[in-house]
């Protein structure tokens, strides 16, 4: 079975350089409008040309949907897309941004939770603590 995603173009608004390796991407929608709601522990796709496309975790603020944000760590072994990322997405650069999608979200029952991780495996949970 295929997902299908609704694709919003955006741009890049900002990009920080957090560690030698990590970059955070932030973007917003060309037609000025908010991106679709999400819950923490979402993840889009960043479609960045016809060639290369990523699923990475929101880590932006759930409440703020005028933004949203990514965090890409640098994989000098990988298929290309995180390079891309890191060399050619600066500010301004034009891509596209699916829809959210959770497969990673807490249980609504819980009456407590306890998140635990390490390394770039951290950030579907940064939005979880909102």
């Amino acid at each position: 079975m295929t997902e299908t995603y609704q694709m919003f173009p955006a741009v890049v608004t900002q990009v920080e350089q957090l560690t030698p390796l990590i970059k955070r991407f932030s973007f917003k929608r060309n037609d000025g409008l908010d991106f679709p709601a999400f819950s923490g522990g979402s993840h889009v796709i960043v479609k960045m040309n016809d060639q290369l496309s990523n699923a990475y975790s929101l880590m932006s603020n759930p409440q703020d949907l005028s933004c949203y944000q990514v965090c890409v760590r640098k994989e000098e072994q990988g298929k290309g897309g995180s390079l891309f990322m890191h060399a050619q997405c600066v500010e301004d650069f034009q891509l596209e941004i699916s829809s959210p999608k959770n497969l990673v979200e807490l249980a609504e029952r819980g009456e407590k939770h306890v998140l635990i991780a390490g390394g770039i495996g951290i950030t579907p949970f940064i939005p979880q603590m909102h």
